[in-house]
Order: C-alpha cells, then sequence, then structure tokens
C-alpha cells in the first residue's frame, strides 16, 4: 500500500537522509503551476527554490533531480535554472553537470522569435563528496 503526504516544501516532515533519490517537477517560475497559484517573478523563484533543494538535499543520501525550464516573457528569457545552479554553487552546495529532458516540445512553445522548446534542464543537487 501507498501513503501519500502533503507538506511544504520548504519544510518536508521527513528525517534527515532518508530518501536515495528525489525527483521533482516544481512549478516554473510563472508557468507550470499546477494548479497551485505558483507564480513568482525568475529572483523570487529562484530564491524559493534554494530553500526548496536545501531541505530536499537535507532528507536525500544521494542526488536531488530538479526538472525545470526558464520562461520567455515581453521578448526576453528568464534565466531561472540556471540562476539557481550558479546561487546554490555560489553560497557553497554541491552539484552535478546539469542534464537535459529531451521531449518533442510544442510547436511555438518557444514564441516567436524561436523554434521549438525541445529541452528541460534536470538539475542535479547533492550533498554527497564522491559518486
Amino acid at each position: 500500500m501507498h501513503e501519500f503526504i502533503q507538506a511544504d516544501a520548504e519544510r518536508l516532515p521527513f528525517a534527515d537522509k532518508v530518501f536515495d533519490l528525489t525527483f521533482t517537477s516544481p512549478p516554473y517560475i510563472d508557468c507550470r503551476t499546477y494548479g497551485i497559484d505558483a507564480q513568482r517573478e525568475c529572483q523570487e523563484w529562484i530564491d524559493w527554490m534554494m530553500v526548496v533543494v536545501k531541505e530536499l538535499v537535507r532528507v536525500t543520501k544521494g542526488l536531488v533531480l530538479v526538472n525545470c525550464a526558464g520562461v520567455t516573457r515581453d521578448w526576453n528569457y528568464q534565466p531561472g535554472p540556471e540562476g539557481l545552479c550558479y546561487e546554490w554553487w555560489r553560497r557553497g552546495g554541491r552539484a552535478w553537470r546539469p542534464a537535459y529532458w529531451h521531449r518533442k516540445g510544442i510547436p511555438g512553445s518557444g514564441g516567436a522569435q524561436w523554434l521549438r522548446a525541445d529541452i528541460e534542464y534536470v538539475l542535479a543537487f547533492t550533498s554527497c563528496e564522491g559518486p
């Protein structure tokens, strides 16, 4: 039997290092909000995700994989995933090189200035100092 727990991602009700792997697809800045009204500006999203990632790393023995993407608004790309990686590193966090999730994007999903958006980042955060 499976048990589902609903919790605030900033304060998870689990002990330290109880999961081998965590995989998540959080709300993306102001899109893919999963019906929870989770719109955030780019820097606000990075700040929020720093707290979430720290909490996920706390409860995870291995990798925390975060599937996410930036968005383009007013003809300007908002580098949320890139900012999150940089800020995590700048504050002393450990990460692996990001991977890409390749999918067949929806035509026009890159906006009028670009082709179809076929990739999203899979960011890999960890507290491990080895493989």
